[in-house]
């Protein structure tokens, strides 16, 4: 796809759920990185921009395993990666990360997390934490998610949560700025 792209430079065009959301960025730094280009068409969700890229109305899009997964399946859409750093089970075992293909440290993952507002109760945060951290540790939630194409992943404690939270503030930050997203 990487070929094809540099020798038509104005052939490709993309999908993503919208402005700013992980399939818009993680796609706009693929491409910067990859040194291609593409037409960005953003959407309001991953359906109808998925369903333009199966009509063959798009050429292409990086959105969530958990959206591209029953297209997968049927083989209405071909995956050519993966962005987490390992890769995923289900549907997507066979499919190489884009660590794989050459990309050092790619990765456009999509994360799930509990957050609660300035001020809960410290004892109410632990007691949810602890609640989450028995019910992911159980082999039947942690094959289901791998299944479904997620990697599960746990903090060792809230403050290592936050401070996972804050490293991707910074990290998709860092994004906008290169590719110079602004919203429209």
């Amino acid at each position: 796809m990487v070929d094809y792209a540099k020798a038509n430079p104005t052939q490709l065009s993309n999908s993503s759920s919208g402005i700013g959301t992980v399939s818009h960025l993680a796609l706009e730094e693929f491409k910067r990185r990859a040194g291609i280009q593409s037409l960005h068409v953003p959407y309001s969700g991953s359906v109808a921009g998925l369903t333009d890229v199966i009509a063959g109305n798009l050429t292409m899009a990086l959105e969530t395993a958990s959206a591209v997964r029953p297209h997968a399946e049927s083989g209405k859409l071909r995956v050519i990666a993966v962005g987490s750093a390992k890769r995923l089970g289900g549907v997507y075992k066979d499919i190489p990360t884009f660590i794989e293909q050459g990309y050092k440290d790619f990765t456009a993952a999509t994360w799930m997390m509990f957050i609660y507002p300035q001020g809960t109760p410290k004892s109410e945060i632990n007691t949810s934490y602890a609640a989450q951290m028995k019910v992911m540790s159980t082999p039947e939630v942690e094959q289901k998610l791998l299944f479904l194409g997620c990697l599960p992943r746990t903090s060792s404690s809230t403050a290592e949560a936050n401070q996972y939270l804050q490293k991707e503030y910074i990290n998709w930050g860092e994004i906008v700025a290169r590719n110079q997203v602004v919203k429209i």
